[in-house]
């Protein structure tokens, strides 16, 4: 089901009917995460790309009966480049609630704007405690160093795994 949905979001978004939000040029272009049943798109704020992203929702739910999408649970969140009255707007179109930035999403920070190391903190202290358990005192110093270097060397490849989807 989560693959028909991401196809469906794939081909609207190679149609021209939603557009991708705005993003850094040369940078990765992220649509949409999915993991079991939830589903985080990322899209242009335009009423077409809106009305297209609710019907391609609408019909998912219709066609599977109980449907995958909970509309009551349903959260968007705004660039902080969009007036009060569209976010109004919006969260009129759409009966979704506001979210706020940042958040994380399957322990990758969500932010608007550019990471900082503080956002990245959740993170490390959850590698140190693992670090500082029983593997730690298996492990020379050196040893630890070397495990800290590659585990943050594939950090973003582990938050990007998923993006082609």
């Amino acid at each position: 089901m989560e693959e028909v949905l991401s196809r469906l979001l794939n081909k609207r978004l190679s149609e021209g009917r939603i557009l991708p939000f705005s993003h850094p040029v040369n940078a990765l272009r992220i649509t949409h995460f999915l993991y079991a049943d939830d589903v985080v798109v990322f899209v242009n704020g335009s009423t077409s790309s809106i009305r297209c992203l609710m019907r391609v929702l609408k019909d998912m739910s219709a066609g599977q009966g109980r449907g995958p999408v909970n509309f009551d649970k349903s959260v968007i969140f705004f660039s902080k480049h969009l007036t009060y009255r569209r976010t109004r707007e919006l969260l009129m179109d759409t009966g979704f609630s506001e979210g706020q930035f940042s958040f994380t999403y399957l322990g990758a920070p969500i932010v608007d704007g550019r990471l900082k190391i503080r956002h990245f903190m959740l993170l490390l202290e959850r590698v140190e405690k693992k670090l500082t358990g029983w593997k730690s005192r298996l492990l020379s110093q050196g040893c630890r160093l070397i495990l800290l270097r590659r585990v943050f060397s594939s950090l973003p490849i582990h938050l990007l795994c998923d993006s082609d989807a």
